[in-house]
């Protein structure tokens, strides 16, 4: 019996004197052995085979080697002699095989699977360094492809070891290609920089109104980029009047409402950055919500939007701002407003570099109002009859003069007052590779004012036989804020944490008084009524309609890649909503309510890809602290997208699900004679 060991280990002859205890070994008739090993050492544990076994055993360098630290655990009763080997063996990831002389050679055993590593990063703007969503990234050997998410991540799970070659692009952008080192049982993290490309082609003839094609193309969402932004505010306006570029959108004009095909304005959501936004009213670009310069997207999510983006009725406008979009300051008049921007970088970690955004927009109708403006303000102020008479009461009680609905009020004179402005910020410090601390804050208030001194004139009359001055006034402020940090966390998931609040708060209010021409105090003329009723106005009670809503919130995220075609996403959201309404605009009786909730809902989202096809399933639940209610929202969707029959590129997306929403915007007839608009809106919680 011996032990041979091959090449650089000389060699050993073992005799059988290190049998262990008669109860943990033994060797039994007919070729059946017993061995029982617990912690030891490997070299040890083939002294012990060849003791009790008599086996001819020998072995390489290479298992001197490989044999370290390994231990053997190892139980064998009544086996043969090749079977205690083979326990032994195969209990520290080694084998043997049996030459035809019956000697038995213990070897590493076969090549391995090669320990595959792990490849994730962050592609940027190499210019302001915000993240670039849907850049594809490609890995040509082997072949292998994915995109990066909406924070610019993407992630290679398993790949083999060694260099591998990266082309990374996305349109706009020059295309990267470069080398990556991958480790084995490791992982690689990088920060890949596209630098912009300028497009530049022969001249283009468009001839149409209106967008079309796929483009922008993507889980039920159109997005309006910055540039077109900015196109369509240059000469002065709202970004309601750049809405209408994307396919399914359209706005009404003088009012604030953005219709997203699938539903009504009052089933819609307004959000900057995540967070949500309360719009009363805008006036033709004057009076708006959002500076243009601050905004760096715009995000329509229509009907059948997925799980992860929330809970709505019809769809969601989400604005991003423009945190890294450039360095420098900017500043653009138009007729309406004066806009500006700042933009500066800051060091982050690991020499990166981070931004700041200021932005801010102010209106200049008190320094030079615009006529045209002014000419429809004043016909939309004209004073309706009906709700003049309604005002009134069933006893009139003017000055020896009766009310009737056949009354004709002609503007005399005409007076408005419009201030506007909002102010943003947006910073991003980078903490790592693709790991970020983003802060936004917002705030907007706006305030419009009209006086209107009108003469009432009975039907064939064409002398006034009275005069009414009527005021009209909108107040309202919003503000905003969000703090978010994401990261990954291993090679696969991409962790996000966010705390938000918004405020909104409006307030509006009318009153009226009119007199008889013939009263001595009016002197028979509009300017002496006109004296009168501004006397009488100043000390006139104010009817008046308020309402505010506040919100705070967090959650907390994960996107998880199990492989580069299957995605899933997973949240947590805590949520307390606070409203207040107070109505006192004379046509009811004094209202005043108060309504609030906190939920919490989960989410539940997996995507998958398959070639031209991608499937996805979603779910949120919600729960209602305060009627201790479950609701549950399933969605599903279905897209496919390739080139069939030389077409060019075809995509099609088809989707279903259950929406809800938590917060109800509702509308109530505007009471005041002058109402510079039809409706007041306000938001409660249910």
């Amino acid at each position: 019996m011996k032990v041979r060991v091959l090449r650089l280990v000389p060699v050993l002859l073992l005799f059988g004197g290190l049998l262990l205890p008669s109860s943990l070994e033994g060797q039994e008739p007919g070729g059946s052995y017993t061995l029982i090993l617990r912690d030891v050492p490997l070299l040890e544990a083939l002294e012990r085979v060849v003791s009790v076994t008599g086996l001819d055993l020998l072995f390489g360098s290479e298992v001197t080697e490989a044999a370290g630290d390994r231990r053997v655990f190892c139980r064998a009763e009544g086996d043969t002699a090749e079977g205690v080997l083979s326990c032994v063996v195969r209990s520290v990831d080694l084998d043997f095989y049996r030459l035809s002389s019956g000697t038995y050679v213990v070897i590493v055993g076969p090549q391995g699977l090669p320990r595959q590593g792990r490849l994730s990063g962050f592609v940027t703007d190499g210019w302001t360094g915000e993240p670039l969503s849907n850049a594809q990234v490609r890995v040509i050997s082997p072949a292998l492809s994915t995109y990066a998410n909406g924070s610019g991540v993407f992630s290679f799970p398993a790949l083999l070891p060694g260099r591998h070659e990266v082309v990374i692009s996305v349109h706009g952008y020059e295309s990267l290609r470069t080398w990556v080192e991958v480790p084995p049982e490791g992982e690689a993290r990088t920060t890949f920089s596209l630098e912009p490309r300028p497009f530049v082609a022969r001249p283009i003839v468009v001839d149409g109104l209106e967008l079309s094609g796929l483009s922008g193309f993507r889980a039920g969402a159109a997005a309006l980029e910055s540039t077109d932004i900015r196109a369509d505010t240059r000469a002065g306006g709202d970004i309601t009047g750049a809405l209408p570029r994307l396919l399914g959108v359209a706005s009404r004009p003088f009012l604030s409402e953005v219709l997203i095909q699938g539903g009504e304005s009052v089933k819609q959501q307004l959000r900057l950055d995540g967070v949500p936004i309360y719009n009363p009213l805008a006036v033709e670009g004057i009076v708006g919500t959002f500076s243009p310069l601050a905004l760096e997207r715009v995000n329509v999510r229509k009907a059948g939007f997925p799980a992860r983006f929330g809970s709505a009725a019809a769809g969601i406008l989400d604005l991003e701002q423009a945190v890294g979009s450039g360095r420098g300051t900017e500043v653009q008049v138009d007729p309406f407003n004066v806009n500006a921007r700042v933009g500066v970088g800051l060091p982050g970690a690991r020499g990166s570099e981070g931004s700041l955004m200021l932005a801010g927009r102010m209106s200049l109708w008190e320094v030079l109002p615009v006529p045209a403006l002014d000419r429809t303000l004043r016909d939309w102020n004209r004073v309706d009859p009906l709700l003049t008479r309604a005002l009134e009461g069933p006893t009139p009680h003017q000055e020896g003069f009766a009310a009737s609905e056949a009354v004709e009020y002609v503007g005399h004179g005409h007076g408005s007052d419009i201030r506007s402005s909002d102010l943003h910020m947006a910073l991003r410090v980078p903490t790592g590779p693709a790991g970020a601390v983003r802060v936004s804050a917002y705030r907007g208030a706006s305030d419009i004012f009209t006086q209107v001194l009108s003469a009432g004139h009975h039907a064939g009359s064409p002398s006034p036989d009275r005069m009414m001055m009527a005021q009209d006034g909108y107040d309202w402020s919003n503000t905003a804020g969000r703090v978010r940090w994401e990261g990954l966390v291993g090679s696969r998931s991409l962790v996000a944490v966010q705390l938000h609040g918004s405020r909104h708060r409006f307030e509006s209010g009318y009153r009226m008084s009119q007199m008889a021409m013939d009263t001595p105090t009016a002197q028979g003329s509009a300017m002496g009524a006109e004296d009168v009723l501004v006397n009488r106005l100043s000390s006139a009670r104010l009817l008046s309609d308020r309402s505010q809503i506040e919100e705070v919130g967090a959650s907390a995220s994960m996107d998880l890649s199990p492989d580069t075609r299957h995605r899933v996403h997973l949240a947590l959201e805590a949520t307390r909503v606070e409203g207040r309404l107070d109505l006192d605009g004379g046509l009811f009786p004094h209202l005043r309510t108060d309504a609030a909730h906190t939920r919490l809902a989960g989410v539940l989202e997996d995507r998958w890809t398959r070639g031209a096809l991608t499937l996805e399933g979603g779910l949120r639940t919600t729960w209602i602290a305060e009627s201790d209610r479950l609701f549950h929202e399933p969605r599903a969707a279905a897209e496919w997208e390739g080139r069939p029959g030389g077409w060019g590129p075809v995509a099609t997306r088809v989707s279903a699900g259950l929406y809800r929403q938590y917060v109800n915007q509702l509308e109530l007839a505007n009471p005041g004679p002058s109402a510079l608009v039809p409706f007041l809106r306000f938001w409660l919680p249910h």
